[in-house]
């Protein structure tokens, strides 16, 4: 059992270290036919943001997660209310 635990996390770590060059090799393609285009057309200004857009894509898309889950909570048949944090020893467990 442990050896095809091995096996699974070895897969895992591949399949991680794969997608990520994927993740890079597409980014590196749509960002040459960004810089080719904006040069044919004269706007090299929109060329230069693209470095500081691929560095912050983390930060983006942590930006999308908050702004899903306020949108779902926003509009929640139920109001969402922020949980009240309490002692180990008191409050009713449901």
């Amino acid at each position: 059992m442990e050896e095809i635990s091995n096996a699974l996390v070895g897969i895992d770590e591949e399949y991680h270290k794969k997608s990520a060059d994927l993740q890079k090799e597409i980014l590196g393609i749509a960002g040459t036919c960004l810089l080719r285009m904006c040069r044919s057309c004269g706007l090299m200004s929109v060329a230069s943001y693209l470095p500081v857009l691929e560095q912050s894509h983390t930060l983006l898309a942590e930006l999308d997660v908050y702004l899903a889950f306020a949108f779902v909570a926003f509009n929640a048949p139920t109001p969402y209310v922020k949980p009240t944090v309490v002692s180990s020893n008191s409050g009713n467990l449901v």
